[in-house]
């Protein structure tokens, strides 16, 4: 009786150090990542993170809210755009470089037809109360370069088209005070105003990106605009 009591401890000994070892392999860490369509003529798209479905009718000039990948070390980050009407994967990457605590923006850029994608990291603290944190990012290849005020602030001077894929921030984050504020677009050379938006109430307690898309060429269905997205 007692070897048969053995013979039997043994199986169990086992799935107790298999269950243990499973365990310790899911050491899962949590990186943040969102999607922003900066893509002119674009269609609507679906989002894919980690092969599952995040978000979907992304048009262009639109955005996802963040979504958490939960990766162990080692294992890729992957993304994934794909058009619903075909099921085809038209952006997106593989990534073994994350780190842990940083949010992540992929990017699709350019025109669809020839469309470029950057994934940019950040490590930002979170704004303390009353403050809110902005960045501005461009990303219309028609326009020339372009400074961004939020009245007499200077939010990005000088900012010349994104063409180039990074996995840094494209600018400093700047932080100002939760107001209301008249948001312009300029020509950096000759000072002209293509976009006034007055009376923006930007709340605190946020992180937003700025970007400029949109052409000349097609100003009636794609002119030249401000996409907004919050971390």
């Amino acid at each position: 009786m007692k070897k048969l009591s053995a013979i039997l401890l043994i199986p169990a000994i086992l799935i107790a150090l298999l269950s243990t070892s499973a365990c310790k392999k899911k050491n899962l860490q949590k990186v943040k990542v969102q999607f922003i369509n900066a893509s002119v003529h674009s269609p609507y798209l679906d989002y894919y993170l980690q092969g599952s479905k995040r978000a979907e009718f992304i048009g262009y000039t639109l955005n996802t809210n963040s979504h958490t990948a939960e990766l162990e070390a080692g294992e890729p980050l992957v993304i994934q755009i794909k058009n619903p009407a075909t099921g085809e994967v038209v952006a997106g990457g593989s990534y073994t470089n994350w780190r842990v605590g940083r949010h992540y923006t992929f990017v699709m850029y350019h025109d669809y037809a020839v469309r470029k994608t950057t994934l940019l990291s950040d490590s930002v603290d979170w704004p303390a109360p009353g403050k809110f944190k902005v960045r501005f990012m461009h990303f219309s290849n028609e326009a020339p370069a372009l400074d961004l005020f939020f009245n007499n602030d200077t939010i990005g001077f000088n900012r010349t088209y994104f063409a180039t894929d990074s996995t840094t921030a494209i600018d400093s984050i700047i932080t100002l005070t939760a107001a209301t504020y008249t948001v312009t677009l300029k020509n950096h050379l000759t000072g002209q105003t293509y976009l006034s938006l007055p009376g923006m109430g930007i709340s605190d307690n946020r992180i937003l990106d700025v970007y400029a898309v949109g052409t000349f060429s097609d100003s009636v269905s794609f002119p030249l605009q401000l996409g907004w997205a919050a971390h």
